[in-house]
C-alpha cells in the first residue's frame, strides 16, 4: 500500500474504539481521537467517534420553475362571451398555437433553453450554526420563450421576498408574470376579446434547521393554463398540469389582467 505520509511526520497512533474504523482502514485519527474523517470524500460528510452522522451545517438549494404549453388536450369553451357559439375561432387559434410550438413544449430538464413561456431560477444558501439559521440568495434569473419569430416582453417579478421568522426558520417567495407579444395577443383578441393577458407562476417556501441540517419545504402555484413545473437541485419535484385552453380567458378575482389560478 502506498505510504500516505511520504517524507512527513506520521500522526501518533491512537486507540481505535469505533466499529466503523475497524471496518474501514482509511479512517484516520483527528481532533485527539474524538472524530474520524473519511479520506477522499468531498463535502462536509463526517463521522463522530462512535460512527454516527454529524449534521451538514450548510447547503445550497437550486430552484427552477417553468411555465410551458404542453400538448393541448382540451380546448374547452368560452360560452356566450363571444359571437362564436361553436368556438370555431377558439379551436383554430388553439391549433395554430400548438403548431407554432411544434406540437407542444416538453421540457426535460431545468435548463434555460427556451422550451417554456416563463422561466425563473434562484439559489438559496442556508447555514445552520449554533442553533441559528442564516439564509442568503442569488439574484433571480428570468427568461421568456419565443412565440415563433416574436419575442414577448420580459418576465415581470412581484412579491419577491426573503425574511426570517424565527432564529431557525426563513420564508421566501416570488411571483413571475408574462404576457404575449402584442402581435400574438391580437390572435387571442380575434378568438375572443379578453383582459386576462398574464400567465404566471408563484414559488413559496421555507427553510429551517433540522436534525440533519438545513431542510427545504417549497410549493408552486400558477395560472390555470399553461403547465407549471418546479425543479429542486435539478430534479423535478412538483408539477401542475394545464387546464383547458379556454381558461386563458378566465380572469383572476380582483385582478382582471391576470389569469385565474388553479
Amino acid at each position: 500500500m502506498r505510504d500516505p505520509y511520504p517524507g512527513s511526520v506520521r500522526p501518533p497512533a491512537l486507540p481505535i474504539r469505533s466499529p466503523y474504523a475497524l471496518r474501514n482502514p482509511v479512517a484516520v485519527a483527528r481532533r485527539a481521537g474524538m472524530e474520524r474523517r473519511l479520506r477522499g470524500l468531498s463535502g462536509p460528510a463526517r463521522l463522530d467517534f462512535e460512527g454516527g452522522p454529524i449534521p451538514v451545517a450548510a447547503r445550497t438549494f437550486n430552484l427552477v420553475t417553468k411555465s410551458y404549453i404542453a400538448p393541448i388536450g382540451s380546448i374547452g369553451s368560452i360560452g356566450l362571451r363571444c359571437l362564436d357559439p361553436f368556438t370555431m375561432r377558439l379551436n383554430q387559434f388553439a391549433l395554430t398555437t400548438q403548431a407554432l410550438l411544434g406540437g407542444g413544449e416538453r421540457p426535460t430538464s431545468n435548463a434555460m433553453d427556451g422550451t417554456y413561456r416563463l422561466f425563473s431560477r434562484r439559489a438559496l444558501i442556508a447555514n445552520c450554526s449554533s442553533g441559528t439559521l442564516v439564509v442568503t440568495r442569488t439574484p433571480l434569473s428570468t427568461d421568456v420563450g419565443m412565440e415563433g419569430p416574436l419575442r414577448p416582453p420580459a418576465l415581470t417579478v412581484r412579491n419577491d421576498f426573503l425574511r426570517r421568522i424565527s432564529p431557525t426558520e426563513y420564508q421566501f417567495g416570488w411571483l413571475g408574470l408574462g404576457r404575449p407579444h402584442m402581435l400574438a395577443e391580437a390572435g387571442f383578441q380575434y378568438a375572443c376579446p379578453r383582459l386576462s393577458k398574464y400567465i404566471w407562476h408563484e414559488v413559496r417556501g421555507r427553510i429551517s434547521c433540522g436534525p440533519s441540517g438545513p431542510t427545504l419545504f417549497v410549493t408552486v402555484q400558477g395560472s390555470r393554463f399553461p403547465t407549471h413545473r418546479l425543479w429542486v437541485d435539478g430534479v423535478a419535484r412538483a408539477a401542475i398540469p394545464q387546464g383547458s385552453f379556454s381558461q386563458l380567458w378566465d380572469s383572476f378575482p380582483g385582478e382582471a389582467s391576470r389569469i385565474r389560478e388553479v
